[in-house]
């Protein structure tokens, strides 16, 4: 099938592999030549001195080469190169695996100049290491050095008390037993202090193993290798291109699209079109407050105005909104159908029950700490946990309250169905925001005790094949779909079906989808 489509879409396969091989082969003309010169060092131990251990053997622990790489890097020897000739130049300094040894890369555009610079960073890193350890073991030297005069010093101020006293006292001999062990320090003393002369004489803490050589020829552009990997990717992007255009595209876009996906599971309540006000996808924006008059506005205004029709002939008081998955706008959809209803004198609670990721809150302006499970507890009651939303007279807000560790568990019980029917005897109209139907099991519990559902889906990101299947979904729950929204609709398309009410069942406003 896929070497049919493929004959089928030659010619896209055949214009792909030429670009992108052309392309290429361009890029690689058009680049700058660079050459690259490689020095390499080879670091070595260097012995230590403690002032009880003595001199300690020369050794490299694991993290010393990583050290001295970026030594190698540093300002410090960037300058000292600037100052020898003239130009730091661009290296990369690395390892050899398993060694002790350092290499230094030098990029430049000059051939001659790329060895220059490489063997410029080899000979000033090993004149600072070499400086670096003649400092060590020199004040290390000292410091022995001062030592073996402080034990001199009391040998001879031992002898010159012993020299007036019988040996046979017993002050003679604890002094005699004093000189000893001071002789025996002084020898060690001595030990360490050839030993710590015969190291600083044997290491200079780097040693360049092989000078950077004037390179032949460019490291870059690698043309061959650029026109193969052309040759490939152009192939492989030919592929792509003749499956991607052979099929057919399966996200939903349009209201026809909407409808063809539903077939006869629900109708199309409303279209919503893109908010280009809306530029910060982390802020939530409520059209409906702050553009009343915008086409979004207007559009959940018609939304509004298309449930109402069909809500004649039927008896909800519990609406139910929700979306296949994440980001298909289903809070902004719920916060502005609130602020819409409410302003048609109604009197609207929305409530927030997507225990996953509570945004209704941010919306309205209003605080979620305490609401739906606080009632649950019983550390509250609807009354005091419905607040009224500032501005939108009708309208009042129920906040999810402590996230419950089980929140499907959580809605399909027993106390939130009778908080739901409080609300729905106090109330004109409940509507619910919960969590998309796919991920999570939320939206399903909370079929038990809502009226209706009306599932949320966005123009160019919600794909059929996850609509269809948050149907069937539903109706494994035994429940119907009250309708259907498509929200980020370009205005341009949104504009074909026009904004009027109910001969279209809905209009055209909310938030870009994708930020709620």
């Amino acid at each position: 099938d896929y070497l049919r489509m493929i004959r089928r879409r030659k010619w896209w396969l055949l214009a792909s592999v030429a670009l992108v091989t052309l392309a290429a082969a361009g890029y690689s003309f058009s680049e700058q030549k660079a050459y690259t010169a490689t020095a390499s060092i080879l670091v070595q131990p260097v012995p230590t001195t403690g002032s009880l251990t003595g001199v300690t053997p020369a050794t490299l622990g694991p993290d010393d080469v990583a050290t001295q790489q970026q030594v190698l890097g540093s300002t410090l020897i960037r300058q000292a190169v600037q100052a020898r000739i003239g130009t730091a130049g661009t290296i990369a300094a690395g390892t050899v695996l398993g060694t002790n040894v350092l290499t230094i890369a030098a990029i430049e555009p000059n051939a001659k100049e790329a060895s220059k610079v490489a063997n410029s960073y080899a000979s000033a890193y090993v004149a600072y290491r070499s400086a670096q350890v003649r400092s060590s073991l020199g004040r290390a030297q000292k410091e022995l050095q001062v030592r073996l005069t402080s034990i001199e010093g009391l040998a001879a101020s031992i002898e010159k008390q012993l020299s007036g006293m019988a040996s046979t006292s017993p002050t003679a001999q604890a002094l005699q037993a004093e000189l000893q062990a001071a002789l025996s320090n002084e020898g060690v003393v001595q030990s360490q202090l050839e030993q710590l002369v015969v190291g600083a004489a044997s290491t200079s803490g780097a040693q360049i193993v092989t000078m950077a050589k004037t390179p032949t020829s460019p490291s870059t552009p690698k043309t061959q290798r650029n026109i193969g990997f052309g040759l490939a990717i152009g192939l492989l992007l030919g592929i792509a291109a003749s499956v991607v255009v052979d099929r057919l595209d399966d996200t939903i876009r349009t209201r026809d699209d909407l409808e063809a996906s539903l077939g006869n599971a629900a109708p199309v309540l409303g279209l919503i079109p893109d908010v280009r006000e809306w530029k910060d996808a982390d802020r939530p924006f409520l059209v409906s407050e702050t553009s009343p008059h915008s086409p979004a506005a207007e559009a959940y205004r018609s939304l509004r105005t298309a449930l109402q029709f069909v809500l004649l002939d039927k008896r909800v008081k519990t609406l139910l909104i929700s979306s296949p998955l994440p980001g298909d706008g289903k809070t902004a959809t719920v916060a502005n159908l609130g602020v819409a209803m409410a302003r048609a004198g109604q009197q609207v609670l929305v409530v927030s029950a997507d225990l996953r990721r509570p945004r209704l809150g941010q919306f309205l302006g209003c605080d979620e700490s305490v609401g739906l499970s606080s009632i649950a507890l019983g550390t509250t009651n609807l009354s005091d946990a419905a607040r009224s939303v500032s501005g939108s007279r009708g309208l009042w807000f129920l906040g999810t309250g402590p996230i419950s560790p089980e929140p499907s568990e959580f809605l399909s019980g027993r106390t939130v169905a009778e908080i739901m029917a409080a609300a729905a005897d106090r109330f004109d109209l409940v509507i619910v925001g919960c969590a998309p139907l796919l991920p999570v099991a939320d939206a399903l519990a909370g079929l038990r005790w809502s009226d209706a559902l009306i599932l949320v889906a966005r123009s160019g990101s919600t794909r059929r094949r996850d609509l269809r299947r948050a149907i069937e979904l539903v109706a494994t729950a035994d429940a119907d779909i009250f309708g259907a929204v498509l929200n980020d609709v370009p205005e341009e398309k949104a504009g074909y079906y026009g904004y009027g009410g109910y001969g279209s069942y809905g209009g055209y406003g909310g938030p870009r989808t994708g930020r709620h």
